[in-house]
Parts: structure tokens; sequence; C-alpha cells
């Protein structure tokens, strides 16, 4: 997770996120299902969901650096989370419904310990997928506003260059024009397309 993120915080706060959904899992599979069974079994379970959830991760990492791709939003964090959020809340809802109900359909099993597992594992995948679009944001905020920079003496380093994408090529201009909403409108005349990294 670290060679994906390139960053020892978002991996380690990412993976005690999905590791705190055990704990809160067991508190709804204990005390509100009512569900005392708990075997071996169940603790394949953590190995299960550290898949899952790192799955979860990179789906919102993808997004927050696709998203680096509207300068619009470049230098406005909020509204950068919020249009990563809502891409990748519905991206992660679609994995996530799949393994919970694939393991939901384990609770038809006659046999006690199977039944259990498949319970425990479906309330699991939720409260992960749950912690994660929660939570996660918040994360991202924290490490683009205060960690992602530590270090950086120079402030030219700390700015991400100002490149235009258009059709899946990268553009570059020698000024910016902002309307009065913080949108940036683009000029065509003043542009020159590099295609040196692209072929």
């Amino acid at each position: 997770m670290i060679f994906h993120t390139k960053s020892l915080f978002l991996s380690v706060v990412s993976l005690t996120n999905v590791i705190m959904s055990v704990p809160i899992s067991l508190y709804v599979y204990s005390e509100l299902l009512g569900i005392d069974y708990f075997s071996s079994m169940h603790l394949s379970v953590i190995i299960i969901i550290v898949g899952i959830g790192s799955d979860d991760i990179f789906v919102f990492h993808d997004n927050w650096q696709n998203s680096l791709c509207i300068g619009a939003l470049r230098d406005k964090p909020i509204l950068r989370l919020s249009f990563v959020w809502r891409n990748a809340a519905v991206q992660m809802l679609v994995t996530s419904i799949t393994s919970s109900v694939a393991f939901l359909s384990c609770a038809r099993s006659q046999i006690m310990p199977i039944r259990s597992f498949g319970i425990f594992s479906f309330v699991i995948v939720i409260v992960c997928y749950l912690i994660t679009i929660l939570v996660q944001p918040m994360n991202y905020y924290i490490y683009e506003k205060y960690i992602k920079n530590i270090g950086c003496k120079d402030d030219r380093l700390n700015k991400i260059p100002q490149e235009n994408y258009e059709f899946g090529l990268r553009t570059s201009s020698t000024s910016r024009n902002i309307d009065e909403d913080g949108f940036e409108l683009k000029d065509k005349s003043d542009r020159s397309i590099e295609f040196s990294e692209y072929f």
C-alpha cells in the first residue's frame, strides 16, 4: 500500500480504519444481533477484510489522484474531496455489495459455524465500507493540508504545476483566467500541446 499511495501516513491510517471495523463488527454481531457463537473460523475474516478494505482504499486513492486532472478543483481541497467522495462512494458500494451478498448466502446453511461465519462476514464488510467513506476523506484532507508538504522549504516545490487537461492530452498555458466562482476559464489561443510525453 505504501508503494501505491507513496505515503506512510495514508497507509497506516487507512489500514487502521480497516482493522477498526473488526471490533465494531464484533459488537454489532454479538450485542445487536445477539449471536454468541464465535469460532476460529471467524478469525479468518480479518485476512479477508484487509483485502476488501485495501481495495476500497485503492479505489478512493485512484479517484483522488485522477481529480488532479480537473484544474478548478486542484487548489480547493474541500471541493476536491466532495467530488472524489461522490465518485468513490458509488464504486466502493458496488464492490462491497457483491462481497457482502456472497457472504450472506452462507447464512442459509444448516451448519452453525458456516451460518454464523456468513453473518459475521456480511456485517464486517458493511462496517468497513461505512468507515472508509466516513473517515478516509478526513485522512486525505489532513494529509493534503498538513503532512504532504512537510520538509519542503521552497514554496515553489509545494505548488502543483498548473496544467490543463483536455481530451486526454496535457496542455500548458502561460496564464490562468479564474472566474468569480473559482473555476478556470480556458483560453485556447494561449496554449500549446505537449506531445512529447505521449509518444
